[in-house]
Parts: C-alpha cells; structure tokens; sequence
C-alpha cells in the first residue's frame, strides 16, 4: 500500500520481536571493534590471537545454533532469548574483567553461545507469531533492517524452502 511505513500493519508481538532482534545485533556489531581494541590496546594480545578469540565467538554462535533450537523447543523460545541475552551481558561483562587468554577465549564462546540461544528462538517465535504472510513480511522487514542481516548476507534454509529448493 503506497505511503504505509514498512512496519504498519506488523502486530505487537512481531514488532517487539524484530526490535529485539535488531538491538541484539546492533549493540554486537557497535561492541565488536571496541572489544577488539581492548584485546590489542588494553590488555596487549596480538592482533592475531585477538582475530582468534572472535573467531571463537563466530564457532560457537553458528556451530551451536542446532543446540539452541532444541533448548528453545525444550525450554521455551521466550526463555532461551531471556537466557541468550543475559548470557551475552555476563559474557561482554567478562571481556571487561578478563586480562589473560583463557577467560577470553572462554567469555568469547560463552558470547557466542548466547547468540546460539538467541537467534533460533527469536526465529520460532517469529514464525509462530504470525500466518505465513505476516511472518514471510516480518522476516523481510528484519532481514531490511537488521545489522547483523546486511553485513554476513547468509544463506538461510527457511529462505531456500520458500523458494522451492532444497
């Protein structure tokens, strides 16, 4: 409908949803060059080893999102996003304290882990929200808007079976 915003017509629950979602990876990729640089400046590890402790942090949150949809099942989606989000707190709270590398590598993963909880979750939510047209919408809206949507651009299955592919 010409001149309607692109998140007229969302319901609440949608809505709360894809804020969450956008916040949740705002504040990642607004802490992600700070924590950097607090690895190398602040504490003095290598820009390498700095580089490596991200990386744990990416393994964890893509390797371990299977675990995440099954806690969200057995749990409850609300509770795993609640869990997830408290998780990344303690976790970048962590970061701040940490001055060796092992509680660097292990609050990385713990970061990771927490998007791992996060993103399934949210995403069954969001599917369960809404009729398939409002969700198909909402997740269009999301993927628009979404810092973490635009910078990675990944490869979603939900995505490849609305398509007809495998």
């Amino acid at each position: 409908v010409e001149g309607q915003s692109a998140a007229e017509g969302l319901h609440v629950p949608i809505g709360v949803l894809l804020a969450t979602d956008v916040a949740f990876n705002f504040a990642f990729y607004l802490v992600l060059p700070l924590l950097a640089r607090h690895l190398v400046e602040g504490i003095g590890v290598a820009a390498a080893l700095s580089g490596f402790v991200l990386g744990v942090r990416s393994l964890f949150h893509q390797g371990m999102f299977t675990v995440g949809g099954l806690l969200a099942e057995r749990i409850g989606a609300r509770a795993c996003m609640v869990a997830g989000c408290a998780l990344r707190a303690a976790a970048f709270a962590g970061f701040a304290l940490s001055e060796t590398v092992a509680p660097l590598i292990a609050c990385s993963a713990f970061a990771g882990f927490a998007g791992a909880l996060f993103t399934p979750a949210m995403k069954a939510l969001l599917a369960a929200t809404r009729p398939a047209a409002a969700s198909a919408r909402a997740r269009a809206i999301g993927q628009a808007f979404s810092p973490c949507r635009r910078l990675s651009n990944r490869w979603e299955p939900s995505q490849a079976r609305q398509r007809g592919s495998r």
